[in-house]
């Protein structure tokens, strides 16, 4: 029996994660936080009305005190809830990435990325007192800590990374903020980087914006990016079973590049309107350098036995029907 925390279990990917535990883990009782922050997700609340293993709290992941009562709660909605072990699992989803220009950038989207996570991490440590048997903290970050280049050579976790955006470089910080709290407190940490993930919620999440959209309904489409850029992508089901496999993680601290297809853009491209329903659109790629994202998975498979279930093909279709 786990008890498991979820923050941000309202937005896009922790919702699917959390119905993907209460769907084929029933022996998990789930504890979902979100402050409701972003408006477009609140109706995900009603994904968990017939779920007796979830309890849902409304609530901001820097007010210690709520997190503080969360570790250490006595009194739940979930009967099956052994209080005397409290959460034994955290799986940080929670993340602003509304930053799209200078005109919605502000301090307090820096501060509540960055502090959030790091009170998650210190009021685990405090409440989860010295014996960490069982306990883990795992970080949702992204592909977002790497950026493009010119060379061909894939990443891996041992590439130190190197990012271009803010919310990598928030991303990237508190990575480097966990490790030091796990070496110096013994904290258990996972984190797993994610790829440019592909799939429900209106076909395309977080990256590439509008392309696919444009791609179906517009007679002309400009892309400023080379065709031979190749980026990382991956299907959002096998994220969230890339995620589910870091319960079995054992180590005390490790970073997964959970890596998805690395395919160019005009294959994208390519594929992708080989499946739409609608007349081939002309295409225009408006940057002439070749750049590159390509990511290795290569510890995620060994270590914990995880694979790609959805090939290129399959989840280009499935995107084209979802649109």
């Amino acid at each position: 029996m786990k008890n498991i925390l979820i923050t941000g279990v309202l937005g896009h990917l922790g919702s699917k994660f959390a119905k993907l535990l209460l769907d084929n883990f029933p022996m998990y009782n789930i504890v979902g936080i979100d402050n409701e922050a972003d408006s477009k997700y609140i109706d995900n609340k009603e994904i968990f009305n017939n779920y007796n293993n979830f309890d849902y709290i409304k609530g901001d992941i820097g007010n210690s005190r709520l997190l503080a009562n969360i570790l250490t709660e006595k009194k739940t909605a979930l009967t099956n809830l052994n209080s005397e072990k409290g959460i034994d699992f955290i799986f940080n989803f929670a993340f602003n990435s509304m930053v799209l220009n200078k005109d919605n950038l502000a301090i307090a989207y820096i501060k509540d990325n960055f502090a959030g996570a790091l009170n998650i991490a210190i009021e685990a440590i405090k409440h989860w007192g010295k014996d960490f048997s069982d306990k883990r903290l795992v970080y949702i970050s992204s592909m977002d800590v790497y950026r493009f280049t010119d060379a061909e050579n894939c990443y891996t976790e041992e590439d130190f990374p190197n990012t271009q955006s803010i919310g990598g470089n928030i991303k990237l910080s508190v990575e480097s903020l966990l490790k030091s709290l796990n070496e110096n407190f013994g904290l258990p940490v996972t984190i797993i980087r994610i790829p440019f993930l592909v799939g429900q919620s209106k076909g395309i999440y977080p990256v590439l914006p509008d392309i696919f959209y444009k791609l179906k309904y517009e007679n002309q489409v400009r892309i400023d990016l080379n065709p031979e850029t190749v980026i990382n992508i991956g299907y959002i089901e096998d994220m969230l079973i890339a995620i589910e496999s870091t319960i079995k993680d054992k180590l005390p601290f490790c970073v997964y590049n959970a890596a998805g297809h690395n395919v160019s853009i005009k294959k994208i491209v390519d594929t992708f309107c080989s499946f739409v329903k609608t007349n081939k659109p002309e295409v225009i790629y408006g940057n002439e350098k070749k750049l590159h994202l390509c990511v290795k998975g290569d510890k995620i498979y060994n270590s914990l036995q995880w694979k790609h279930y959805t090939d290129f093909e399959t989840f280009m279709e499935k995107v084209a029907d979802e649109i």
